[in-house]
């Protein structure tokens, strides 16, 4: 709601209210008003994260409440990214599990086919 918002209201209940004295004046009785009220701004909704937006849950002018959901956005792409972090952690947390590296490492460091042998004299 912006600061003009306010003044437009009270803008159409003074019209309103002039309207209503000069026709209970004009008839006597109780008067009836025939009107639209029409918003003078328009409510900007950004949504939390960018994308296509494809689909609108609800149509021009429909009232909604805090926290509805007005719309969806096309999210495959931050989906895409998400289960390719998962599978990362997965794979990573696999390796920390797993002492395979470690276990091969110390028995490759024992058996190395390529012995030095002790020199000897004889050449």
């Amino acid at each position: 709601m912006t600061k003009s918002t306010p003044l437009a209201i009270s803008l159409i209940a003074l019209f309103v209210s002039a309207a209503q004295a000069q026709q209970s004046a004009a008839t006597g009785g109780n008067p009836v008003i025939h009107g639209v009220v029409r918003v003078a701004d328009q409510i900007k909704l950004p949504a939390k994260e960018p994308g296509v937006l494809v689909q609108l849950a609800v149509k021009e002018g429909t009232q909604v409440k805090a926290g509805q959901v007005i719309g969806k956005i096309d999210d495959s792409q931050p989906q895409r990214k998400k289960a390719a972090a998962l599978a990362d952690y997965k794979g990573a947390y696999n390796r920390w599990q797993d002492d395979v590296e470690i276990r091969f490492a110390k028995s490759s460091s024992g058996s190395c086919p390529c012995r030095l042998r002790p020199a000897h004299g004889n050449q």
